[in-house]
């Protein structure tokens, strides 16, 4: 979870960007509420106010499914080769 901790901390890393490390790092699909409380215990303010879905389904690395968001190949492959997101939780 240090990891999750660090990233959300960066600047350099887009709301979106921070959306999907979140939802990368939780075991299966995570609803929206879920992902704004991750935001909240990890330090990341703004991330607990916003709409996760709303950034979330802009993106082309993120899968909308019945019991929540996750993580598409791509998406971890984007997130890993910029290296904002070293560590799967699958």
């Amino acid at each position: 979870m240090t990891e999750l901790r660090d990233a959300l901390t960066r600047k350099d890393i887009s709301k979106t960007d921070k959306y999907l490390l979140i939802v990368g790092h939780h075991d299966g699909p995570v609803i929206g509420a879920n992902i704004r409380a991750i935001a909240k215990e990890n330090g990341w303010k703004d991330g607990a106010k916003s709409v996760p879905s709303s950034f979330l389904k802009k993106s082309k690395h993120a899968l909308l499914l019945p019991k929540g968001w996750t993580l598409t190949g791509p998406g971890r492959t984007s997130l890993e080769g910029r290296g904002s997101y070293q560590r799967l939780a699958f």
